[in-house]
């Protein structure tokens, strides 16, 4: 039993350099064939697109919050939140080693603010929170207060004529 399978292995192997030579062969031929129908293809530009008003894709109602949106932040120059971004650097050393102490210490800072908020002493709170975003510009929840206050003060504020 031994032997006869040792004989169909030897039998395998002789084949086997037929069999590879023979692959090879087919893959030479297909790459020819392939070379010798090649047709030549042209890419057209896609058409251009019809300059539509951007109204046709959004509700009124979206189109118009995008375009305040956009009319808001036109002026980055001006944007104290973009400028405090600019200046607030994650790599720099100190940031990264003491960033838990800065976060608890802009945390109570929060605190702090919130509970003015409460007690309705908007500018001073607002004073807190720019402080904190100042060092810390991602501080959402300072962000968020800010906002609030901002739209107090701007409704109980009189129109200036």
């Amino acid at each position: 039993m031994n032997g006869q399978f040792l004989a169909v292995q030897n039998k395998l192997r002789g084949q086997l350099d037929k069999v590879i030579v023979i692959v090879f062969l087919l893959f030479l031929v297909g790459i020819i064939y392939a070379y010798m129908h090649e047709q030549s293809v042209t890419i057209e530009p896609p058409p251009s697109p019809k300059k539509e008003p951007l109204e046709e894709y959004l509700p009124n109602n979206e189109y118009e919050k995008v375009i305040q949106l956009f009319n808001e932040h036109s002026d980055l120059e001006k944007d104290e939140a973009f400028i405090s971004l600019g200046r607030f650097n994650v790599f720099d050393y100190k940031t990264v080693r003491d960033h838990e102490i800065i976060l608890k210490e802009m945390n109570q800072k929060f605190t702090q603010a919130q509970q003015l908020y409460n007690d309705a002493k908007y500018e001073e709170a607002r004073g807190i929170l720019k402080d904190i975003l100042t060092v810390w510009p991602a501080h959402i929840n300072s962000q968020d207060l800010l906002k609030k206050i901002d739209e107090q003060l701007s409704t109980s504020s009189p129109p200036s004529s």
